[in-house]
């Protein structure tokens, strides 16, 4: 087996990466690190770490970034199979040894990822996430949504690696997924329903600044593997994506870097905060000192020390959503519908409400928020300081009443349709069609949550970000996973 890292900068993180890999319990493997021009220590930690190690394999090149070390790793991997990790990130000890029984015992399947779980910068656990799917739902989930394996945990079949061209240079920002498309021809796509490795995620490793330029490429690669599964040439495809990829005026920031890190601060002091782990105040407040203005870090600080009534903090939220917020909807349909008073609209909402509509005062819709009720007879209840945030879809077929002091964070789906599921697995929805959902008061929800129909969450009930809620969740209770279970009480 061959094991290729490409390291950038990586003197700090690069040891314990090292450390977990020689420590597993299939050690018949050669580990090829490329130094992709790192200007801090990296290159010496590196001759240090292999004194001792002759399975490791250290190659140099000027820095050209993750795809081109990966390309040069891979093109130099002479194992029967290529298993991936990212600087930083750690294996758990039997990772190497699962996958490769599993492959040996499913030829058909070409490219083999694992569970992951989410570890701080200090090593706090920020969540897990496992995809109990088979080879065959796991690949055409992967087709029809696009959600692939987690690159840093993939194992690849080398002849199926090379067969299908390898990684190629002008998807810079999606690699992965490109190359997941064109292994799919060959064979399948799976994953291990168990956490195998630990994903580091560091305040200086999370930035919106090419997330554009990434689902650009992402949707490249899906037309790519279209014309390629038709017969055509992808020859204009790829032409498209090296400008995406390489574009000088692309590679500008456009955000500051002061806000990224407040964006990576909160995103992982959200994480704590939705386990109740009181670590969280420490990046709530890093955040604050980078982004001062901003209030969901302020909000999310004080409600971790639960001194203040949960109503006066949910009127500040609220509040905080309605001053200058442009009060505009660009499709209304309201046949039978009562909005009441103050209620906020962000822009690009999408409104379809056939009938039955009862918003209490002070409803804040954030940004794109689109709600569709589909039958005739569904009906949609909001109670009062309640906050429903960006990209939340409510497409159910029934009837869904939310309470009061309730938030609902971005990206939340309330649904009973598969094709609405954007979610890291697939779940099955039998039994769930049409049934209603019931949400409690004080009930803090994460950002992309899934909740299906018939799930009642009751008071008080807390929901981890990016969980798929298929169970009814007791009171005052935390939930979090794919799919959700209890983790604990508040």
């Amino acid at each position: 087996m061959s094991i290729v890292i490409g390291a950038y900068n990586a003197e700090d993180v690069i040891e314990q990466t090292i450390r977990s890999l020689q420590a597993q319990s299939f050690g018949d493997f050669e580990l090829i690190i490329v130094n992709d021009g790192s200007s801090d220590g990296t290159a010496k930690r590196l001759q240090s770490l292999s004194e001792d190690d002759d399975r490791i394999v250290i190659i140099a090149q000027p820095n050209g970034g993750l795809t081109s070390a990966l390309i040069h790793g891979c093109n130099n991997a002479t194992g029967e199979f290529i298993a991936r990790i990212d600087a930083g990130d750690r294996a758990l000890p039997r990772r190497l040894e699962k996958q490769v029984q599993f492959l040996e015992q499913r030829p058909d399947v070409a490219a083999l990822g694992t569970g992951v779980r989410r570890i701080g910068p200090a090593g706090e656990f920020l969540g897990e996430t496992t995809q109990p799917l088979g080879p065959e739902d796991f690949t055409t989930q992967f087709l029809s949504h696009g959600i692939g394996l987690c690159h840093p945990s993939a194992m690849i079949r080398t002849s199926v690696y090379r067969k299908a061209g390898g990684y190629r240079k002008q998807f810079r920002f999606a690699q992965d997924t490109d190359l997941w498309y064109r292994i799919s021809q060959h064979g399948l796509l799976a994953e291990l329903p168990e956490a195998l490795l630990e994903l580091r995620i560091d305040t200086g490793g999370i930035s919106p600044l090419n997330s554009d330029r990434q689902q650009q490429l992402a949707d490249l690669a899906k037309e790519s593997n279209d014309r390629l599964r038709r017969n055509l040439d992808d020859d204009q495809t790829l032409e498209k994506a090296d400008q995406v990829s390489w574009s000088d005026s692309a590679t500008k920031p456009s955000i500051p870097e002061s806000r990224c890190r407040a964006n990576a601060e909160f995103f992982i002091g959200s994480q704590l905060y939705a386990l109740g782990d009181s670590r969280c105040r420490r990046y709530l407040v890093q955040a604050i000192r980078h982004r001062p203005t901003w209030f969901r870090p302020w909000a999310k600080y004080l409600l971790s020390y639960r001194t203040m009534p949960q109503q006066i903090l949910e009127r500040l939220i609220l509040t905080s959503r309605l001053i200058g917020s442009r009060i505009r909807a660009k499709m209304w349909s309201l046949r039978g519908a009562r909005i009441a008073r103050k209620v906020s609209v962000g822009r690009g909402s999408q409104i379809e409400f056939p009938r039955g509509v009862s918003m209490q005062p002070r409803v804040v819709l954030e940004n794109d928020v689109w709600l569709k009720l589909v039958d005739a007879n569904a009906r949609l209840e909001i109670g009062e300081f309640t906050f429903l945030g960006r990209g939340t879809e409510l497409d159910v077929a029934q009837h869904v009443s939310i309470g009061s002091n309730v938030l609902i964070a971005p990206r939340v789906f309330i649904t009973d349709h598969s094709h609405n599921i954007k979610r890291d697995t697939l779940i099955n929805l039998q039994g769930c069609e049409g049934r209603p959902v019931h949400i409690g008061n004080d009930v803090w929800i994460g950002t992309g949550v899934t909740i299906l129909s018939g799930v009642t969450i009751a008071d008080g009930a807390v929901i981890g970000a990016h969980s798929v809620v298929r169970k009814d969740v007791g009171s005052n209770e935390i939930w979090a996973g794919v799919p959700a279970r209890k983790i604990g009480e508040r």
